[in-house]
Order: structure tokens, then C-alpha cells, then sequence
């Protein structure tokens, strides 16, 4: 399955025994410290530079800012200023105007032992090649990419001169070193979820753990791994695993703490420090300490971080690189309480190239939250299959402005929907236009928490082919699906959605919808039950409105009627041939 990052792609999946093993570590100062998500040169992609999956090709040092006159933010396009700033130091350059390859040939030129390119857009860097460029064989020095929201953070302190950062591949670098990364950690298996469907920690237990690496060339004991649970500063959990003996140098294993399961939730932010020690004072404690959450909310299910207002986070924005023009990105759901919630819309963002931003005002994107009938245990099971998918509720966006790129928004379901125990559900975006990228979260990592659960998490649709682990695990769908309790769904407002019946049902040739007193212009559109558009018109109204179906196959349509309140009326219709 290949995504594509606006004009960029990348194989999901590809390299990664490769691209875990090389990091780009903050080691101070101390608040800043950590892995930062990047991307980085390499041979194949037209550069002279070392491998850096090769420890002995790491770089440790200061880093500073390239400047070559020509903007605030330098673009390092022309012969640097500065050259005694960057000298035996990690020049740091903005991307931009130029080729890769050019920016790091004039770092190179005045000494400088490494490049940090920042991206200038806010795009997820491992999505997409570093190609060299006319200069890139010329450069021998390592080059990688980090992105823009990470540059942000750094910025001031890289200013200042107190930027210490590694390139390269840790293991056997340092003698003590222990760690993990972000895919390692055991994570809630939501990242956010309704309170009404998770009242207990018996009816949400949060399984905790972690794989632990030992990076550097001594062998370490007594390695433990402490776990914290905190909501609004209260310590909630506090657990320590016993010694691990002896972790061999370049070995691994895994640690396992006691599931967070308390009596009862309330509703906020669950906040989990991970820590990894050991007897030896660690040489590098960048990632001795990594941190997670999960949400527990009054309305809101999505697998993303969620904001200050409890919405989710699109970091990046993708599509298939060979997009048929019908993309789903979805997000899975399956709960033994399920029935307690309905489902009133979805929460998402896309963004174009800017080439096609004048394309986005007039453009609709679809929601489909489809029951997933196919029986299937987990991820191993031969039989888990995409076969039986039914749209069950339908919602759509219309874009009005440019400016909406990259913005979150909502689109209301054309009516509630009660959910059920135990049933397999997928919210999905949906679109058929090629030049939309849906969007996405990067700032955290499923990979340990799927192989524990074996569920699905983000789903993908390309042409009517799934892929369910959709683009992989450190990349998921920032969907917010908003839930409620069933019990606030009135009769008045299920006999509303329902008011509508057309007639005859099944039908052949000529529908009939009776309208009563509504008149002026109407949105009509028709669904397939796969939730496919298949018909969508503007009619004028005044009484009953007349469809002729002939151009449809046999088979059940959902009708969805869009009245010019923006409010929406739902029925299904057979048609029989």
C-alpha cells in the first residue's frame, strides 16, 4: 500500500529495521530532550553521504543555524554568511527554494558535520524520499529532516547555543544506554472514548508495558521499568516492575506492568510517564522517558491526541499515491457497550496541493459509518476480509473557501444512529476527487498496542481494495466521531428523521417522495450499500418529488434529502428490476 505526502510517496512499512534504528536525539537541554521523528539521506536517494545505520557514522554536537542573507529563516540556497557559527557544528537550514542537496553542499563547504533541514510545511518527514538533487553526491556529511512543529520548539534554544543533538544509529555508541521509542510503549487501545462506555476500569482495563533495548556495549542489571497514571496532577497508579537481571548488549525484552483498571473513570485526561533505568548511570537519558495519554470524554471517540477543546489533531495529510479516486480513510470501533451510545457525525481535515487549493471550494467529502459484517477473531485470523461492509449513516461536507485547508470540521450523520454491543463499526472519510489528502496524527505509534490487541486501528479503502492496518501504525486517522448517550435521543427527533416515506418501495421505474408543506431547493443524493455515491442532483421542490430510478441497478439505495436548513432527512429504497 503506497501513500503519498502531496507530491511525495512512500511504501508503507518499507525499511523500517533501517529507519528505527537511525534517531535524531535531543540530549539537552534537559526539557527538550527525546527523539524527534525525521528523515534522512541515503545513498540510493542520489548522495555521497555515509550509512548511517552504521553507528561508527553518528554525529554528536551543538547545533546552530546556517544563515546565508536571504531570509530570516535561512534557506542556505546561496553561500553561507556565517561560516565560523557552523563550523564542527550540525548546521540547521529551512526547506525551501532549493534542492536538498544544494542546501547541504554550502553547509558542507563551511565545515559544518551534519544538517537538520526544517520542513516548511506541516507535513509528517518520514513520508516522503530525500532526494540529493544536482549537488547531493557531492555531499558526504549526514542530512535529515525533522518536522516543522519540532523546529518550532527548538528554535529559540538553538539560537541560543544550547542545542546538543545525535544523529545516527545508537547501537553501540554509548557504553550504558537503555531506552525505548514511541512505537515500544503499550498504549490505551483508544485514545480517546466516551465516559458513557467506559464508567469502570472493568469495562475499560488499560494493559500496560513496554520493550526495552539496550543500545550501548555494556551489558546492564537490575533494568526496571516505572510506570505513572495521572489525572489533573493526582496520582491515580504507580508501578515498578520487578528486576530484570542481565539485558544483554544489543538485546532487547519486553516488560510487563499491572493493567490500570480502577474502580471508576471520570471523565479527562489519563496521563502515562513511562521510565526505563537500570544500575549503570545511563550516557544517554534521552529516551529513558516517553509519554502517553488517553481520554475519557463526555462526547468524543478518535484514536488522535486530542486538543485543548477535545478535538482531534491532523499533524500530516495523505492519500494513495495511486489514488483511483475513491479513498476512504477510516477508523475502527467494536465494544461490549456499545448500545449505551449513538453516533450523531465526524470530525476531520483535508488539504490539496496549493497547485489545487482553487479546487477545494465546491468540493464535498463524505462520511460513512459502515457496519462491518465480516466474521473475523483479530488481525490474524485468515478470515478478517473488507466483503461485508454496509453503510449504515451518511453525512457529507460541502468546502465553501479555500482557507478551510487543513481545517477541521464537521459533518453531521443524516440521522443519529444507536450502535450495538460487539459490533465491528468503521467510521470513514470518504472522497472521489484525486487531488484531496486526508488527515492524519504522526505523534504517536500503535505498533505495540496493536500487536498486543491484534484490532484493527485505521483502516484504508483505495478503489474498493482495504488495507487494514491502512498506512501503518505510526500513522492514524484523525477522526473525531461524536457519540451521546442513546438515552438523549428523543422520540420527537427520531419521528422527525423518519417522516419522510416514499412510495412505491421497491420500485421500478418512477419514485415518489412526498415532501408535505417543504419547498424551494433541495440536495438529493443516492448511496449504494456500500455507501458509494452513485446519483447527486439539486431539485426544486413544491409538493411530492419524482425520481426516475431506471438508471439504477437492482439492489438497496440510501436516499439522503438535504433541505436548505442544512438539516437532512434519510430513507432506503429498493429498487427491483
Amino acid at each position: 500500500m503506497k501513500k503519498t505526502l502531496l507530491s511525495f510517496c512512500l511504501i508503507a512499512g518499507m525499511g523500517i529495521a533501517t529507519q528505527a534504528q537511525v534517531v535524531f536525539a535531543v540530549e539537552s537541554p534537559a526539557f527538550l530532550q527525546g527523539n524527534y521523528p525525521l528523515n534522512y539521506a541515503k545513498a540510493a536517494d542520489g548522495w555521497g553521504v555515509a550509512d548511517l545505520t552504521n553507528p561508527a557514522n553518528a554525529v554528536l554536537d551543538t547545533l546552530a543555524f546556517a544563515e546565508d542573507g536571504s531570509a530570516s529563516d535561512s534557506l542556505a540556497c546561496d553561500e553561507l554568511i556565517n561560516g565560523s557559527a557552523i563550523y564542527g557544528k550540525i548546521a540547521v537550514i529551512y526547506r525551501g527554494a532549493c534542492q536538498f542537496g544544494t542546501k547541504a553542499k554550502n553547509a558542507q563547504n563551511k565545515g559544518a558535520v551534519a544538517v537538520i533541514i526544517i520542513n516548511n510545511v506541516p507535513d509528517d518527514v518520514t513520508a516522503f524520499g530525500m532526494l540529493g538533487g544536482d549537488s547531493g553526491m557531492a555531499v558526504t556529511i549526514p542530512v535529515i529532516m525533522i518536522n516543522q512543529s519540532d523546529g518550532a520548539l527548538l528554535k529559540s534554544q538553538i539560537e541560543a547555543g544550547n542545542v546538543v543533538g545525535f544523529i545516527g544509529n545508537k547501537f553501540g555508541y554509548y557504553a550504558d544506554d537503555i531506552g525505548f521509542a514511541r512505537r515500544d510503549i503499550l498504549m490505551a487501545p483508544n485514545y480517546a472514548r466516551p465516559l458513557r462506555i467506559s464508567e469502570t476500569g472493568s469495562e475499560y482495563p488499560v494493559p500496560l508495558g513496554a520493550w526495552v533495548y539496550n543500545f550501548g556495549t555494556q551489558a546492564q542489571t537490575n533494568v526496571v521499568l516505572n510506570a505513572t497514571i495521572e489525572l489533573n496532577s493526582n496520582n491515580l497508579y504507580n508501578q515498578t516492575s520487578s528486576p530484570l537481571a542481565t539485558l544483554a548488549a544489543g538485546d532487547s525484552a519486553w516488560i510487563a506492568l499491572p493493567i490500570f483498571s480502577p474502580g471508576t473513570y471520570l471523565a479527562g485526561k489519563y496521563e502515562i510517564t513511562y521510565n526505563v533505568s537500570a544500575s549503570a548511570t545511563d550516557d544517554f537519558a534521552a529516551d529513558n522517558t516517553l509519554i502517553t495519554a488517553f481520554h475519557l470524554t463526555n462526547d468524543m471517540y478518535s484514536l488522535t491526541p486530542l486538543d485543548n477543546s477535545n478535538m482531534p489533531i491532523a499533524t500530516s495529510f495523505y492519500k494513495p499515491s495511486a489514488a483511483s479516486g475513491d479513498y476512504e480513510a477510516c477508523i475502527h470501533f467494536m465494544d461490549p457497550n456499545g448500545s449505551r451510545v449513538a453516533v450523531e457525525g465526524m470530525y476531520f481535515a483535508v488539504t490539496t496541493t496549493a497547485a489545487d487549493s482553487s479546487s477545494l471550494p465546491g468540493t464535498f467529502v463524505e462520511t460513512v459509518l459502515y457496519s462491518w459484517n465480516d466474521s473475523f477473531t483479530d488481525l490474524n485470523d485468515p478470515n478478517l476480509a473488507f466483503d461485508n461492509l454496509t453503510g449504515i449513516a451518511f453525512g457529507f461536507y460541502n468546502y465553501t473557501a479555500v482557507s478551510e485547508r487543513g481545517q477541521l470540521v464537521y459533518a453531521p450523520f443524516d440521522n443519529p444512529t444507536i450502535l450495538a454491543d460487539n459490533q465491528r463499526y468503521l467510521f470513514c472519510v470518504k472522497t472521489t476527487d484525486d487531488y484531496i489528502y486526508i488527515g492524519y496524527n504522526s505523534s504517536i505509534d500503535y505498533e505495540t498496542t496493536v500487536d498486543y490487541h491484534l484490532q484493527p486501528v485505521g483502516p484504508i479503502g483505495d478503489g474498493g481494495t482495504y488495507y487494514a492496518l491502512g498506512f501503518g501504525t505510526e500513522q492514524t486517522t484523525a477522526i473525531g466521531v461524536k457519540m451521546f448517550d442513546k438515552n438523549y435521543l428523543g422520540v420527537e427527533e427520531e419521528q422527525t428523521l423518519s417522516s419522510i416515506n416514499p412510495y412505491p418501495n421497491p420500485v421500478q421505474e418512477m419514485l415518489y417522495i412526498p415532501m408535505g408543506d417543504l419547498s424551494g431547493k433541495v440536495r438529493m443524493d443516492i448511496m449504494d450499500i456500500a455507501g458509494k455515491l452513485v446519483k447527486s442532483e439539486v431539485i426544486s421542490v413544491n409538493g411530492t418529488m419524482a425520481v426516475n430510478v431506471t438508471g439504477l441497478a437492482a439492489g438497496q439505495y440510501n436516499f439522503r434529502i438535504t433541505l436548505e436548513d442544512n438539516t437532512t432527512r434519510n430513507f432506503k429504497v429498493v429498487v427491483s428490476k
